[in-house]
């Protein structure tokens, strides 16, 4: 395919591609002013540099200075092997036009058809400012956070590239060509010969031309934000630095469906461009994954059972109570910040007391904190046929002083003889 479209983040333009640009503006300038212009680099190991210095021309010094890397300091070629690389001035002067070598230095020289040049060409560091130069403006002008650049292989390489953001206000992308035109996508079809909705498809699978670093998060999924916060979850790869959102292990390589997300506390809307949050979640129906538990009294085996807590919003309990017949059966449970052992749903010989629960006894309470999950496991008390018996949560909706009482689920422990 002789088209591409990759996607750079503000964070990625003001970090990498801008200042890269501004080295190239500098070498541009002088190139235009006296033939050449070097920038001096830091060599900290195999594939790692870092700017030094430029030395380029200067107009106010009428000559060819040396500039540290932040602009903060000017050096004759004369003054700046002793006052900025150690070096006696001969050996600077030599080192600059490359005579000699300083140890830990590395020097890329630009020019126009000079012999030794071994940087980029002219036209190639310049259509890299302009490229930049209009993205940056784009942003700036539409308020953009995320930048794209549409490549047609076929046209001239200074010619090939197509800088766009994505407009919000008109909901299409907005295109610069290499002279700093504005176009739409129609326009740039006609120039390319690309169709319309070629181009709509690589926008929107473009990534980002650095390799992203993803994280794994788990959310929910649904194409309509009413129920997303109540959907089962899953676990996708997040890039945070551009906010694109990938299916599970699939960093760079492919997109989650577009569609709403949330984290259960807040959703968020993926468009297959940016991942960007929305509202707050509603308080849910429940607060419990209610599910059956059970005890096989003759085998002397429990089975334990998670059942979330999440405290996502300001109203509503975190103190809690369990309504049951403690005569046939023992509840027991354990309130912490993450699943431990016992897994959800292991059958263990080991009883509940062992693994860190606690007795529970009907109507006493138990407080549960914002992040919080409650582990319930339970065991009969010497039945002799299979029972369940219902376990009844209620949560207070008043305070301590005026306690408000109310069933918010049920599940079953159902004790088991074998």
């Amino acid at each position: 395919m002789g088209y591409t479209t990759f996607r750079i983040s503000t964070k990625e333009l003001n970090d990498v591609y801008l200042p890269v640009k501004t080295g190239f503006d500098k070498m541009n300038e002088s190139i235009i002013s006296n033939g050449f212009g070097q920038t001096i680099s830091n060599y900290n190991g195999p594939g790692d540099f870092t700017v030094n210095s430029y030395h380029v021309w200067d107009s106010a010094y009428n000559s060819m200075v040396v500039k540290t890397a932040d602009d903060s300091m000017t050096y004759t070629e004369e003054q700046v092997g002793p006052s900025l690389w150690g070096v006696s001035s001969e050996v600077g002067i030599s080192f600059l036009y490359g005579n000699t070598k300083i140890s830990g230095l590395s020097i890329i020289k630009y020019c126009n058809n000079c012999e030794d040049r071994n940087g980029l060409p002219f036209q190639t560091i310049d259509s890299y400012s302009k490229r930049f130069q209009y993205i940056k403006q784009l942003n700036d002008d539409y308020k953009a956070e995320t930048s794209y650049i549409f490549y047609d292989f076929t046209l001239p390489s200074n010619q090939r590239w197509f800088p766009a953001i994505y407009d919000s206000d008109s909901s299409d992308f907005i295109f610069k060509d290499y002279l700093g035109n504005i176009k739409d996508k129609t326009q740039v079809s006609t120039i390319t010969n690309i169709p319309v909705l070629d181009i709509d498809t690589s926008l929107d699978e473009s990534k980002p031309p650095i390799p992203s670093k993803c994280q794994e998060i788990i959310l929910s999924y649904s194409t309509s934000r009413t129920d997303v916060c109540s959907t089962s979850q899953s676990s996708y790869s997040y890039d945070e630095t551009n906010s694109l959102l990938y299916n599970s292990d699939s960093c760079d390589e492919t997109f989650a469906p577009k569609g709403y997300y949330s984290d259960g506390e807040s959703q968020y809307l993926w468009d297959g461009r940016k991942f960007s949050k929305g509202a707050i979640c509603p308080p849910p129906s429940s607060y419990f994954n209610l599910v059956d538990i059970s005890g096989d009294d003759a085998n002397q085996s429990w089975t334990y059972t998670n059942s979330p807590v999440l405290q996502l919003w300001s109203e509503g309990p975190n103190t809690f109570r369990f309504i049951y017949d403690s005569t046939p059966l023992s509840l027991y449970i354990r309130i912490s910040t993450s699943y431990d052992t016992p897994l959800q749903g292991q059958t263990s010989t080991i009883p509940p007391k062992y693994y860190g629960f606690s007795l529970v006894e009907t109507y006493n309470t138990y407080t549960i904190g914002s992040g919080g999950y409650l582990t319930i496991g339970c065991n009969a008390n010497s039945l002799r046929r299979t029972q369940t018996f219902p376990i009844e949560i209620q949560g207070n909706f008043g305070d301590k002083i005026n306690p408000d009482w109310r069933a918010i689920g049920t599940f079953n422990a159902t004790a088991v003889v074998v």
